[in-house]
């Protein structure tokens, strides 16, 4: 795996002397989180080459690593590994998000780093902030909202009738001042 090429690992920034030369493919479209150069070293170089980290959940620790299946990601969330640990979601399988958390490590199980494949930054997540929107997204699934609305804070004329006939219009007043919120975005996609 390791080779003689000498520089900066494009993927972490530091030096190597046993690094491997950096191909990525043309339609490679995460070039800008990268560093510059042509190299990439010893330990980074796996990041590229193994497919299902890109195409799977996944949850790393220095005592495992393991994929995650979606029904699994809401205990993940709220009840992340001890530190240090990263968590990386995907919902298409096709990015290379996991790399926003290359410079970041989760050294708290508290206030931690979370990385997707539908938000370009990193997301810092606060289980706290968790714990008051998992019953939230809960209640107005179990409903029948569906995750398209929770997403958007645009209801239907059906669900809005539905809110106001069983009293619970006020969730959906919650909602709207969540959106674009990306921890919310999270707990909606993590609820099932």
């Amino acid at each position: 795996m390791t080779g003689d090429c000498t520089g900066k690992c494009i993927a972490c920034g530091r030096h190597t002397a046993r690094g491997i030369p950096a191909r990525l493919p043309d339609t490679f479209t995460a070039a800008y989180k990268l560093y510059n150069g042509s190299t990439l070293c010893e330990c980074c170089a796996p990041l590229f080459k193994e497919r299902p980290l890109r195409n799977r959940s996944w949850v790393a620790s220095q005592t495992e690593f393991r994929y995650i299946q979606r029904g699994e990601w809401l205990a993940t969330l709220t009840e992340p590994p001890e530190p240090p640990f990263a968590i990386y979601l995907t919902l298409g399988g096709q990015k290379y998000g996991y790399l926003s958390l290359i410079r970041r490590t989760s050294t708290n199980r508290d206030r931690y780093w979370l990385a997707t494949d539908w938000q370009e930054s990193p997301l810092l997540i606060h289980r706290a902030q968790l714990a008051e929107l998992i019953p939230i997204a809960q209640q107005l699934r179990a409903r029948g909202v569906p995750k398209t609305q929770l997403l958007t804070a645009q209801f239907s004329p059906t669900t809005v009738a539905k809110a106001i006939k069983e009293g619970w219009e006020a969730l959906l007043g919650t909602i709207e001042r969540l959106g674009g919120n990306p921890t919310w975005e999270v707990t909606v996609y993590a609820v099932d």
